[in-house]
């Protein structure tokens, strides 16, 4: 038996385009690195907000430390409910087999210009597809990251430890 491409996958051999159900490397990396730079402005953001909260308190650098400790856990909790699933698997509302309603037909798309969300902040050489960002729950999920990192730096680098 003959397997020639045509059998194999049944586009026509031109038609592999960018929504190719296997992203490249290349574009793998630059929506990682845009969500990375996402993650590094959450958590400036939220370290501004809980240094100034730390000093009007009180507590100096150990109640920023503590914070950024928080913030980082709740941050990472809250991305992971915003990247669960839509549609979890074999999750039916019939009887005996049956799959119930199908709710993708029910739900309408959404532009593609809403879900590239805010510009990058990367170059225009490094900046991903817009069809292709990151979504918000990895943005907030490298937010947590970056912040538990930082914390991690001050009570190790900086040595900022309750007394």
């Amino acid at each position: 038996m003959d397997l020639d491409s045509d059998t194999v996958d049944s586009r026509p051999n031109g038609d592999a385009g960018p929504d190719d159900a296997t992203p490249t490397a290349d574009r793998l990396a630059r929506t990682t690195l845009d969500a990375a730079t996402w993650g590094v402005v959450l958590a400036l953001l939220g370290a501004a907000l809980l240094g100034v909260v730390g000093l009007v308190v009180g507590n100096g650098l150990v109640g920023f430390k503590r914070g950024l400790f928080v913030f980082g856990f709740l941050a990472m909790g809250g991305s992971l409910l915003a990247l669960r699933p839509r549609r979890p698997w074999n999750r039916g509302g019939g009887r005996d087999g049956d799959a119930g309603r199908d709710e993708s037909a029910e739900r309408s798309d959404p532009p593609a210009d809403a879900a590239s969300g805010p510009p990058t902040l990367l170059p225009d050489s490094l900046a991903p597809d817009p069809a292709h960002r990151a979504s918000w729950g990895l943005r907030l999920f490298f937010g947590g990251i970056w912040a538990l990192v930082g914390s991690y730096v001050l009570e190790t680098v900086f040595e900022v430890v309750p007394v």
